[in-house]
Formats: structure tokens, sequence, C-alpha cells
């Protein structure tokens, strides 16, 4: 019970991170990271014990998954690496010579462990540390982290991991490896009888399969009317005519504009999502009503 009470504490408060210093979380650099905090649960100040005469001990814990701290990011489920982790440490005891901390993935859909580089924990007194690292986070893995703690054989040493709010958390900056937007090819005709066909169509092709959300406006000079559109997913390289439908009153407001000497227009603007969730959105441009 005893040992297993301290791997919990060592990772938890090794994992007590930023997460609960409140401002601790760090905002991510770019849109393509996020945030990730995990709960390991209560602990107490000092895990991975080591007791004399011993003089070293290697601990491994890992988070749930299922147990993910509120305010932080999902799991992702595209590949990446973790960046960065975070923990807060207080002064080493009389007793312990040295302690290193790696942070430690496990799981994924390769299986397998990977970790980073070794960090050592500095004598000073209490502080939060934040570690560089480049780790693959695959979909599915889970978050851990490994402690190496060293005494001197004459009493207890243990890493001086501390808890916030009675909760030992680990907080970790995932990024994903797939930051390139898909690319849109697109043709279309610059007049279209869309006032008397009550429809307006593109011909676009994607590199790769996408989520096409396009936006598309019917702009009469005084009033602006959003249209009503599927919205489908685009396959890779296949050419697909995608039809913005025009309801009934901003088609009589388009006529009755046209009548007066007006320039109604549909104003397209193309969106497309991949499953990375990286977006590209086109420039606007105009389709013209047919001439009289």
């Amino acid at each position: 019970m005893g040992r297993f009470r301290s791997l919990i504490g060592f990772a938890a408060l090794c994992l007590a991170l930023m997460v609960a210093t409140g401002t601790a979380a760090a905002k991510p650099h770019h849109p393509f990271q996020r945030t990730l905090g995990v709960r390991f649960g209560h602990s107490v100040l000092g895990v991975c014990a080591v007791r004399a005469p011993a003089t070293t001990r290697h601990c491994t814990v890992h988070g749930n998954r299922r147990i993910e701290l509120e305010n932080y990011g999902k799991y992702p489920h595209i590949p990446g690496h973790i960046v960065r982790f975070r923990l807060n440490s207080a002064r080493l005891s009389s007793h312990t010579t040295g302690v290193k901390v790696r942070f430690h993935a496990l799981g994924g859909r390769g299986g397998g462990a990977l970790v980073s580089r070794w960090f050592d924990l500095r004598r000073g007194g209490p502080q939060l540390r934040e570690f560089p690292v480049h780790v693959p986070f695959p979909p599915g893995s889970r978050i851990g982290l490994d402690l190496v703690v060293s005494g001197d054989g004459k009493g207890e040493a243990s890493a001086p991991l501390k808890e916030a709010e009675g909760f030992l958390n680990l907080n970790a900056v995932f990024e994903q490896d797939d930051q390139t937007p898909p690319v849109l090819h697109f043709t279309y005709a610059k007049r279209q009888d869309f006032l008397h066909t009550r429809r307006v169509y593109v011909h676009v092709r994607s590199n790769e399969f996408v989520l096409f959300n396009p936006e598309c406006v019917l702009e009469t000079g005084e009033t602006a009317w959003g249209l009503v559109g599927a919205i489908p997913h685009l396959r890779p390289g296949r050419w697909n005519t995608y039809f913005c439908w025009l309801e009934t009153p901003p088609v009589r407001s388009g006529s009755a504009a046209l009548r007066r000497g007006g320039h109604p227009a549909v104003r397209f603007r193309l969106v497309a999502y991949d499953r990375a969730q990286n977006v590209t959105r086109t420039k606007s441009f105009y389709v013209l009503p047919t001439r009289p």
C-alpha cells in the first residue's frame, strides 16, 4: 500500500502542474497547440520515496484518460507531439541528492512507450517548472511521468513535487503534426441566371478529404441575404458542383433591385476544414445575374 501511494503521489505530484495554479495554464503559442490536463488523485508532498539504506528508486505513473481536467483540451484524435510539460516542485529534502523527471506517453495506435530526455529538478524553493520536449503523441496515448530519486542512504529521499488544491495534475501542451490547410480549386460562371433558377453554382475540387462549408450571400445594394445550401464533404481530386439555393424573399428583392437599376450579386466565399481542423477560406468572389 505504501509503495502504491508513493507511486500515485509521485506522478500526480510531478504532474501537479500549472493546471492547478490558475494563471498557470499558459495559452497556446499558435492555433495548432492545445493544453491537455489529467488528474491523478490526492497525494502528499514528497513522492517516489527512497528509504535508507537504499539510495535510488525509479517510479512511473500514468493518468487516466477518462479523468480529463475542466477547461483543458480534449485528448487529440490526430497525430501530434507533446512540446512542453509543467510541474510544481518544492525544496529537496536534506537526504535527497537528486531528482530526475521525464515526460512519458504510452499507448496509441502503435503501442509502446515514448519518452522525453531526463530533466533535473533544481534545489531551489517552490517553483513552477516548464520543460521543453518533443515526444510523439499518437491518438489514444496516455500521459505519464517517469521519476528517478537519489538519496544519501542516511534517511528518506523523495521527489519534492507539490499538489494544488488537494489534487495532483499533469499539464502538457500538444501540437498537431498536420498544420497544412487544404487546397481548394474552383471555377464558376461570372454571370448566372439565379433570379430565375434560384440557384448559383460553383465547381470545386480539394486536395484532401474536407468538410466543405461555403458562404453565399445575395446582396441587393440595400440588403444582404444569407442563402441556403447543403454542406457536403469533398473527396480528394474529384470535381464537385456545389449549388447555393436561393429562397423566395431574397430572389424577389434581387429582381426588384435589378428593375430599379441596381446591381444584385451573390457573394461567395469557400470554406473547407480537414480532419485536423485546418481551415481554408478563399477570398470573396461575386456572381452577377445574366443580362436582360
